[in-house]
C-alpha cells in the first residue's frame, strides 16, 4: 500500500473552494487535495485527471440506484473491493463542477507561470 504525506497547509494553493470543500494544489510535490464534504482524497496530478472522468461517466439517469432510504444515488466504485462513494445526483453535479473548477483553473496557474 502507498502511502502519502498528511495535508500541510503551509504548501498548499487553493484552486477553487465552495461550501461543500475545496481543491488544493501542492506544487513541490505535485499532489492534488479534493475534500469534498466528508471525504478527504489525494491525487497525482494523473490520478486527479483520472477521477473527474470517472465521475463524469457516472452521471447518467440509468446509473442511479434505489437506496433502502426511498432516496435515488450514484454509485462510484473506488480500486479498493468494499469502498464505494455514494452521490445524490445535485452531490455528484456540485462535485464535478469542482473538480472542473480545479482543473481549468491548475491549467491558467501553469499559462501564466510559463510567462
Amino acid at each position: 500500500m502507498h502511502y502519502r504525506k498528511t495535508m500541510d497547509i503551509d504548501n498548499l494553493h487553493i484552486l477553487t473552494e465552495n461550501e461543500t470543500g475545496f481543491v488544493s494544489f501542492r506544487e513541490r510535490e505535485n499532489l492534488i487535495y479534493v475534500s469534498f464534504k466528508n471525504i478527504l482524497l489525494n491525487f497525482t496530478l494523473g490520478e486527479f485527471q483520472a477521477f473527474r472522468t470517472m465521475a463524469k461517466s457516472v452521471v447518467r439517469e440509468e446509473y442511479l440506484l434505489p437506496f433502502p432510504n426511498g432516496s435515488r444515488r450514484i454509485i462510484m466504485q473506488t480500486p479498493f473491493e468494499g469502498i464505494h462513494f455514494s452521490f445524490a445526483i445535485e452531490e455528484i453535479n456540485v462535485l464535478i463542477d469542482t473538480l472542473d473548477e480545479a482543473h481549468y483553473m491548475y491549467e491558467i496557474k501553469g499559462l501564466i507561470s510559463k510567462h
